[in-house]
């Protein structure tokens, strides 16, 4: 089937060769463009419908499509179209091998490429160092007398921020927080405790002594507590020892009787092998007396 469909094509490609014969004959050139199967069908050795070596047979010089009408219709148009750029190019290369030439004896001088001038540092900036306020150092290192004189005494300013902080927050324990509470309580008007000062309230005798109380009731409490544990734990320790007082004398006739039957089984056993070492040597005697 294959080779006949091949047959058949190259009967077809001949007919259309001998219809285009006058043609062929009269054109300067022939561009033909065909895949190397079909190439062999035209210019075949025995019966060629071009021949190879006719000086105007020339391949297509750029890819085509499928041969329709269109396509045909763009090749011709391609290969008709004169490319002036071609023109432009050599006169341009002759300019450039006249200037070329003209440049031959021409001496160059390289400049020296100039150095871009040294970046200076900008200099340091001098950074301010701030001290720490006093206030701000007592209520860091935990003292709270210091506070509560800086606070009643010189006046100092609890409102005052350092590095982002207030005194009262960067307290070391409660005892310097109730410090900036107990100065509130004797100067409520002298700053804006709670609002810039961050101290949540004041610390008055009467809430002192409120705590005190409570402090000393809790106190109180725990203590009666401890004392009721410990005198639990006597109390089960002493019931411990009594029961196991208790143990000791219930398992002494069991343990006494334990030790009568272990005495029996070992007298029974030292009987028995007795007894067996006795055969033995009555059987060895009674051999003996044969043989003698």
């Amino acid at each position: 089937m294959r080779r006949a469909n091949e047959r058949a094509l190259e009967a077809d490609m001949r007919e259309a060769f001998a219809s285009m014969k006058t043609e062929l004959e009269s054109a300067s050139l022939i561009f033909v463009s065909v895949s190397k199967v079909d190439a062999r069908t035209i210019f075949n050795d025995k019966n060629p419908m071009l021949d190879r070596k006719d000086p105007r047979v020339r391949r297509v010089p750029f890819m085509t499509g499928r041969p329709t009408f269109n396509e045909t219709r763009r090749v011709i148009g391609r290969l008709a179209t004169v490319n002036l750029n071609v023109v432009e190019e050599e006169e341009r290369l002759d300019e450039d091998a006249d200037a070329l030439a003209g440049l031959a004896d021409t001496k160059f001088v390289i400049a020296a490429k100039p150095k871009p001038p040294p970046i200076e540092a900008p200099p340091e900036a001098e950074v301010e160092i701030i001290p720490e306020p006093e206030l701000h150092a007592a209520a860091r290192a935990g003292d709270s007398e210091r506070v509560l004189h800086l606070l009643i005494e010189e006046n100092a300013d609890p409102t005052e921020s350092y590095k982002g902080k207030l005194p009262y927050v960067v307290s070391k324990d409660r005892e310097t927080r109730d410090a900036f509470r107990r100065a509130m309580a004797q100067k409520p008007d002298a700053w804006d405790w709670i609002g810039r000062a961050a101290v949540p309230s004041a610390l008055t005798e009467e809430l002192e002594a409120k705590k005190a109380a409570k402090e000393a009731e809790y106190e109180a409490a725990r203590k009666e507590k401890e004392k009721e544990r410990k005198k639990a734990q006597k109390e089960r320790k002493k019931k411990q020892s009594a029961a196991a007082a208790l143990l000791e004398k219930t398992a002494a006739p069991a343990s006494s009787g334990v030790a009568e039957k272990k005495s029996a089984a070992l007298v029974e056993q030292v009987d028995k092998v007795s007894n067996d070492r006795r055969e033995q040597m009555v059987s060895v005697y009674v051999v003996i007396a044969r043989f003698s």
